[in-house]
């Protein structure tokens, strides 16, 4: 199959990467620490290249502006009105960016180490963008990730493991493990009491909705809430249901579980994978036609699901929603195009982009898997370089 095929040759590739890791005496190439800066907040000091000791601190600061509010050469991705030669650079205020291989602090535009651009402009170039920070790096194909209070929490599908950490003190230290001996973990959610993720089986073809307590399954085994034959990649929870994103169709259950065949289909469509709910819609991604779409929570019923169609994008494939302002992740995962899908994360109004184009927030060398929202900011895996990365929002979320 052409998806196990793209998921091996990365996982190959991303493994061989991860062997090159060189332990040396003093500390680990490009590890962050956290440290105390004068200011009174936190700071990053990285482990230099030969191992030997680390850097001295980096510590944020606001550049000054660019008069002519164009900071940097770099083009931005395709849907974003900001692009040509300030696209990938500060805008009016400029920006700073700790992002990159290792968290290389760049300040006023044009890509990190890594080949990350971090776009603080719409139009005008008005939605300045201050710090990105690497919250873990050497990550295993890390795909969905969720939010919640102070915590945030991932999955790492090469592990087979569940971890999170407390966003303030991520820097620096191992995730604790929460959950372990998953099979291809992805989508991950989370309520007040549990979290929540999709497993999608050896082959990619058996669905497991599992949750544990948030402060991990303890040895326990999880409660597993729902299996079925799906491929599966998208879930969100309200206080009433799960939403699962089972690639043919969109499935509703009870928090409390159902038999797989007592799944309520909420909406068909091939290829639906990411999936987001608020008060009043759940919201999902249909990767076979590059779409977004939302439904009432009620189910899209006998309506024509090209209506209930928010925006059309390259290769959506994970997405997350405040209510206000949606979120989502472009990586051609599946493989379903030979040519480059130029990976970016997008935004645009939850009611639909229409009449403007999404703002590309996040473009470059990346492999952009999950992403989720809080207030502030938002955080996103990179599947490819194992890295969790939070971004602050722009200004007029």
């Amino acid at each position: 199959m052409r998806v196990l095929a793209a998921i091996a040759v990365v996982a190959v590739a991303a493994s061989a990467v991860a062997g090159c890791k060189d332990e040396e005496p003093g500390c680990v190439p490009g590890r962050q620490l956290g440290c105390a800066c004068l200011d009174g907040n936190q700071g990053v000091q990285l482990c230099n290249d030969d191992g030997s000791g680390y850097e001295a601190c980096q510590c944020g600061s606001t550049p000054e502006p660019d008069p002519s509010g164009l900071g940097g050469s770099a083009g931005s991705d395709v849907g974003d009105p900001g692009g040509g030669s300030g696209g990938g650079g500060a805008g009016t205020g400029g920006s700073e960016v700790v992002a990159g291989t290792g968290g290389v602090s760049l300040v006023g535009g044009g890509p990190a180490s890594g080949g990350l651009i971090v776009n603080p402009g719409a139009t005008g170039g008005t939605l300045p963008i201050t710090t990105t920070v690497q919250l873990a790096l050497h990550q295993d194909h890390p795909t969905g990730i969720a939010q919640h209070g102070s915590q945030v929490f991932w999955a790492n599908e090469g592990s087979g493991t569940l971890v999170g950490c407390a966003v303030d003190a991520c820097v620096g230290t191992e995730p604790t493990v929460l959950a372990s001996g998953l099979t291809n973990p992805r989508a991950v959610a989370v309520d007040e009491q549990s979290l929540y993720w999709v497993e999608a089986g050896a082959d990619g073809t058996v669905l497991t909705v599992s949750r544990c307590p948030l402060a991990g399954c303890g040895g326990a085994p999880p409660e597993v809430l729902l299996t079925t034959s799906a491929v599966g990649n998208g879930l969100a929870v309200d206080g009433q249901h799960l939403y699962v994103g089972a690639w043919d169709a969109l499935l509703r259950c009870p928090l409390a579980g159902c038999a797989g065949s007592e799944a309520e289909t909420v909406a068909s469509g091939g290829g639906i994978t990411g999936v987001a709910v608020d008060a009043a819609y759940v919201y999902f991604v249909r990767a076979e036609v590059r779409g977004l779409y939302r439904c009432p929570l009620a189910g899209c019923g006998a309506e024509d699901l090209d209506s209930t169609q928010l925006y059309v994008d390259r290769f959506p494939l994970s997405i997350a929603i405040d209510g206000a302002t949606a979120y989502w992740t472009n990586y051609d995962f599946y493989g379903l195009t030979s040519t480059s899908s130029a990976p970016n994360v997008n935004r645009c109004p939850a009611a639909g982009c229409s009449p403007y184009a999404p703002t590309t927030v996040v473009s470059g060398d990346i492999a952009p898997w999950g992403v989720a929202l809080d207030a502030e900011s938002f955080y996103w895996t990179d599947y490819v370089k194992g890295q969790i990365t939070r971004t602050p929002r722009p200004h007029d979320d």
